[in-house]
């Protein structure tokens, strides 16, 4: 966008101002492109700075990896301290996709399952699969939202509803 917007718009303009500064000598078109090429600047600065904290973050496969918990900071209260303390899961780099049942700290059952990357997103899209039964939480397709910084998934359950994962270690709590 900043590219088109300095081709488009602001070459030709100082062009224009440059020109006319050769063709009648006075100090007056110089001042404006000086002008000119510094509110271009800033402005472009600006933009660019605006970006970094707006645009979301770009996520590739190895960011996937790793262990996830329920993100309580969506629905706090009872229920996602309850769910927190019931479930979480890791995406290992073979694939694998275990869904952890816990009872606090003891796990209480493993649903293990395989990963397929579906092509053609910006980030990627994964395709749970399972041999076995799966639990509630996994019977649609995760979807993955990115913040600014980090992101999340949600998994839609017949029992909670939505139920929101993010990246991060368990611990347990009250």
């Amino acid at each position: 966008m900043g590219l088109y917007f300095l081709i488009i718009l602001v070459v030709p303009i100082i062009l224009i101002l440059l020109v006319s500064w050769l063709i009648s000598g006075t100090k007056y078109f110089f001042r404006l492109i000086v002008l000119y090429s510094i509110v271009t600047a800033t402005l472009l600065a600006v933009v660019y700075i605006i970006g970094i904290y707006t645009n979301k973050k770009e996520i590739s496969r190895d960011d996937l990896y790793g262990s996830y918990v329920i993100d309580r900071t969506h629905y706090p209260g009872k229920q996602s301290d309850w769910q927190y303390n019931h479930f979480r899961f890791d995406i290992t780099k073979q694939q694998q996709f275990l869904l952890y049942q816990i009872e606090k700290e003891k796990i209480i059952r493993i649903y293990t399952g395989k990963i397929r990357y579906v092509e053609g997103y910006t980030s990627p899209r994964i395709v749970l699969q399972f041999d076995e039964p799966k639990h509630h939480i996994l019977e649609e397709k995760p979807t993955l939202y990115r913040k600014v910084w980090s992101f999340y998934y949600t998994f839609y359950s017949k029992k909670f509803g939505n139920v929101f994962f993010t990246k991060g270690e368990w611990k347990p709590i009250d």
